[in-house]
């Protein structure tokens, strides 16, 4: 019979005419930036790697709060070990979303605050460093 019509000839795609399995070479997931509400998977720790979980809050030196998909609770976690691999506006379509739409905004709201506390401790250290050095 003809290559094209034989059983499983689509699979030739699949395992490459070299006999390379294509599954050797991991397929990159897209990422996207860490928001309140993003679907997250922890990376570059000790244990836990891999574990997803949704962001929850942000502090200004930041690190995130993640809830936990696995039930284990919750984790206090620097930027540089998440990656958001869901943004909000999908996590909250899909109904996987563990904080409400109204604890969002709440969430939102603490952050901005948290970004005005943080912005205006900056000011007032810069206004008294003028200060020392007119003196």
């Amino acid at each position: 019979p003809p290559k094209d019509s034989a059983p499983l000839s689509g699979w030739v795609d699949l395992v490459g005419l070299d006999g390379e399995a294509a599954a050797r070479q991991p397929r990159q997931r897209p990422t996207y930036e860490l928001e309140l509400g993003a679907r997250v998977e922890l990376m570059g720790l000790e244990s836990k790697n891999g574990t997803m979980g949704i962001l929850t809050k942000s502090f200004a030196d930041g690190r995130w709060k993640v809830q936990l998909e696995d039930g284990s609770g919750v984790a206090l976690l620097k930027g540089q070990f998440l990656r958001a691999i869901m943004p909000a506006s999908e996590v909250a379509k899909e109904g996987g979303a563990v904080m409400s739409a109204a604890d969002l905004r709440r969430a939102k709201l603490e952050e901005r605050k948290c970004q005005m506390k943080q912005r205006a401790a900056e000011r007032k250290l810069a206004a008294s460093e003028v200060v020392v050095a007119c003196a």
